[in-house]
């Protein structure tokens, strides 16, 4: 019994090998591996495997004409957007501003290519965004660990007074004892 769906774990695979495939030059099997890639995917409603999928024909399926690797790439792009993945926007439209490159399509390349700069851009913000929180936290850490530093080394401070001070008490009524005792002896 898997620990993780095993659609996922299956989709993962599968993609993998078509991948491998791919870059093997068997685009059959890369095919196979991909549409089942994409069924395992559809079962769990796993739509992050899903647009991976489709980035990958995209990328990998150099026989695909270049209508059906726009069709594979807006695909994944649409999925993307949906769920507001902005790596996965950003990569896929680079790739898309890429292909219509490639086309002679400027007007369409240019407008991915801004699709690209606008959703890295916005990935970069984020990830900023982030890393301020982090830092954050961590100077708040830092400043909370200091600040119980001070409070031990004061608290340390405080016993050795007390205890000085009962010292200095404790002499000051042996000194009256020993008065006391002189006085009546």
């Amino acid at each position: 019994k898997c620990a993780l769906p095993c659609h996922y774990i299956y989709a993962q695979d599968d993609l993998g090998f078509g991948k491998l495939e791919a870059v093997a030059k068997k685009l059959d099997s890369a095919r196979l591996f991909f549409n089942k890639a994409i069924i395992e995917s559809r079962t769990e409603g796993d739509i992050r495997n899903e647009f991976m999928v489709y980035l990958a024909e995209g990328q990998y399926l150099n026989d695909l004409t270049p209508e059906r690797k726009i069709l594979s790439l807006d695909t994944a792009l649409s999925i993307a957007r949906s769920v507001h993945y902005y790596e996965g926007i950003s990569n896929t439209a680079e790739q898309l501003s890429h292909l219509y490159d490639q086309l002679g399509n400027t007007d369409s390349a240019l407008a991915y290519f801004r699709i690209y700069r606008s959703s890295f851009e916005s990935l970069f913000s984020q990830n900023n965004n982030l890393n301020i929180v982090i830092k954050e936290s961590e100077w708040l850490v830092n400043k909370k660990d200091i600040e119980n530093a001070h409070l031990l080394e004061l608290s340390q401070l405080q016993k050795k007074q007390i205890i000085f001070k009962n010292a200095l008490l404790i002499a000051a009524l042996i000194l009256l004892f020993l008065t006391i005792v002189a006085a009546f002896f």
